[in-house]
């Protein structure tokens, strides 16, 4: 072999090995940006399902009057006339088996 073809596969390797390993357009570059759209492609996936939910929700409660009333007991703690509404705090300090407590 020449010296010219020689050099000649030698810049070849350089060549290749700086296009795998170096630049804005390496491989590891290539890989990075694959986790990157994965990860964008999971999150939007996530984003579907959460306004999808949202969307159910919205119309039960414009449709629903079950639903309505129930959220309208639960969050806003709307009762009937003659009803009484008990709010309950529990210090789980003092509940057996709660988080953060040593049980038997």
């Amino acid at each position: 072999m020449t010296r010219a073809r020689w050099l000649g596969v030698a810049a070849l390797i350089v060549a290749i090995l700086f296009a795998w390993g170096g630049g804005a357009f390496s491989h590891s570059a290539y890989q990075a940006l694959q986790r990157e759209e994965a990860a964008d492609v999971q999150l939007q996936h996530d984003l579907i399902h959460v306004n999808d939910s949202l969307k159910a929700l919205r119309d039960s409660l414009q449709n629903n009057p079950e639903t309505q009333l129930r959220y309208a007991r639960e969050v806003f703690g709307m009762t009937w006339p003659g009803e009484k509404s008990f709010l309950v705090h529990v210090d789980s300090a003092q509940v057996p088996g709660a988080r953060g407590t040593a049980g038997p």
